[in-house]
């Protein structure tokens, strides 16, 4: 499970099955995750799935923010799926501004968009939640 606890924003990744389609392959393998979002006042529930090349690709970005603190790089979370979207900047101070956007019924339903800041101590639990994920059967 990942989780990202701040004091105006909260996000909860928790996996819930993984379908692998015939003989696999980057394209044939997804991990249907609950999502759980709260933010001043407002609360959302909804279902995703993304390939675990996916969130590969965003914990090696977490990874290069994390062992390069003082360098101005971005981490992003997308799916070929739409209805999460993440993205982790660095600023090279130490602290990181996460820009997001929900949409938890695409392409018709309700966007919720906003921008929240952290420091760079979260990243290490951030990295090991996703890894979790990755590795979820």
């Amino acid at each position: 499970m990942l989780e990202i606890s701040l004091p105006d924003f909260r996000i909860a990744l928790s996996p819930l099955e993984r379908k692998i389609e015939g003989s696999g392959g980057p394209y044939f393998d997804w991990i249907h995750l609950q999502v759980s979002f709260q933010t001043a006042g407002l609360t959302a529930n909804f279902q995703w799935n993304v390939m675990p090349g996916e969130l590969s690709s965003f914990e090696k970005q977490l990874r290069s923010i994390y062992l390069n603190p003082t360098s101005q790089v971005s981490a992003k979370l997308e799916s070929v799926e739409p209805g999460l979207y993440m993205r982790i900047d660095s600023n090279g101070g130490g602290n990181l501004i996460i820009t997001y956007s929900f949409q938890p019924t695409p392409p018709d339903g309700p966007e919720l968009n906003g921008v929240t800041g952290a420091d760079q101590s979260f990243l290490p639990t951030i990295i090991a939640g996703i890894s979790e994920i990755i590795n979820f059967h």
